[in-house]
């Protein structure tokens, strides 16, 4: 395993969906991270972390698992030589542990098997993004996974706060600030509100151009880097 070059990163659709069941829990970004940092390593040709099973290893074969924070597992396969699948993210109860809950088990290899052969899905398809300043855009991982409606809501939000400045002006109520530091402020406002439009309309220059369903590995160099 140490010997692989991983430049192509596929990801399930299960995975996703296991993706946005942990998007508001605290150890997001964490887990995130853990990825990029999995990701990175197994492209410079390192190990990745990811091992095989100890307890069926016939049901498990080709498929191993990574601890995360949060006691979270990642499932991952590598199809072929320079590329890993991303499958599932899972709690330990999942698959149960070495020959208890056989059952559990067997079902656990049947959805990540199947997770494995289903065609590759190159984003959740967020439907929204968050921020609570529009320095929180720019950058942020999430932006390339919105839909392309997410993507046209940010795009809206962040037009109508250039036209109105009223998530500013609440802001700027709640502080206690100098009027020194109020103008320093807002202009910094407005400097984070062009650079996100600028961010936004990169982004859905890059939808119209033909996307492969994989990812590249480089893409995962600030995947868990939270947003600000």
């Amino acid at each position: 395993m140490q010997n692989r070059k991983i430049t192509k990163v596929e990801v399930s659709d299960l995975f996703w969906k296991d993706l946005a069941g942990l998007r508001k829990t605290p150890n997001y970004w964490a887990i995130r991270k853990g990825i990029a940092e999995m990701i990175q390593a197994v492209s410079r040709g390192d190990p990745g972390g990811d091992k095989a099973f100890i307890g069926d290893k016939k049901g498990w074969a080709g498929i191993l698992h990574k601890h995360l924070p949060g006691k979270i597992i990642l499932f991952t396969m590598y199809p072929e030589e320079s590329t890993i699948r991303l499958c599932a993210l899972k709690k330990h109860d999942f698959y149960g542990f070495r020959n208890e809950r056989k059952s559990r088990v067997e079902d656990a290899i049947r959805k990540v098997r199947g997770a494995a052969e289903r065609p590759a899905k190159r984003s959740p398809e967020w439907t929204s993004l968050k921020w609570q300043d529009p320095g929180q855009i720019a950058g942020n991982p999430e932006l390339v996974e919105l839909s392309r409606d997410g993507l046209d809501a940010l795009y809206q939000s962040i037009l109508e706060e250039q036209d109105t400045f009223e998530i500013l002006a609440r802001r700027l109520e709640r502080e206690n600030m100098s009027m020194r530091l109020q103008e320093s402020f807002t202009q910094s406002w407005m400097d984070a509100l062009i650079e996100a439009q600028g961010a936004i309309e990169g982004e859905l220059v890059a939808r119209a151009r033909r996307r492969a369903p994989h990812l590249e590995a480089a893409a995962f160099a600030d995947w868990g880097r939270g947003p600000g």
